[in-house]
Parts: structure tokens; sequence; C-alpha cells
């Protein structure tokens, strides 16, 4: 069963001026709000930047160095294998250790 609604027994003026004075703390309330939220958001939006750089430094993918490394043999431009194989690629690491010393020491300088 519905509720049925009171009728207002407040005078006119009356009623009018309780209007206006929820209005008013409704518009103060509102002012106070934004301003506190505004506030937080600002001290927030600075660290919210640097966590934000800092977080995306973290989750970088660290790839093995062989994998960024080219062959060190004149002219190859074939990714590395990496440390264990004195950072040759695939085709010159069977090099004769002779050999491979020369291209290296080359490579250096």
């Amino acid at each position: 069963m519905p509720r049925q609604r009171r009728v207002s027994t407040l005078s006119p003026e009356l009623s009018s001026l309780a209007n206006s004075f929820a209005e008013a703390v409704a518009q103060l309330v509102e002012r106070t709000i934004a301003d506190r939220v505004g506030a937080r958001v600002s001290t927030l939006a600075g660290r919210t930047i640097a966590k934000t750089s800092r977080a995306t430094n973290r989750r970088k993918v660290h790839r093995p160095a062989h994998t960024l490394r080219a062959c060190p043999f004149g002219g190859c431009q074939e990714p590395s294998k990496g440390p264990r194989y004195s950072w040759f690629c695939a085709a010159h690491r069977e090099l004769p250790e002779g050999e491979r010393a020369k291209v290296l020491a080359a490579a250096t300088t």
C-alpha cells in the first residue's frame, strides 16, 4: 500500500524561506566538496605522474644483451648468440679460437 504524502502545513512565506535556506546550504556543500576534491586532485597529480613514470620503468621488458648485440665479425650484422660464444652469431661461432681472438681484438679497438 503506497504511503500518502503529507500536505505542507507551513505558511507560504515560511515555506519559501525554508526552500531558500535549503538551496543555500546545498550550494555551500557543493562548493565545499568541489574545492576539497580540486585541492586533493591537484596535490595527487604530481604524485600520480611520478608513480606512473616509475611504474612504466619497472614494467620494461628486460631483453638479454646478446639479442641487442651484433656479431663482431667484420661486416656481419646478425644478432650474437651471447657470451657463451664470445658474442659471435650462429654462422661465425664455429671459428677457430685464434681467429676469434683476432676478430675480437679488432672489434674492441
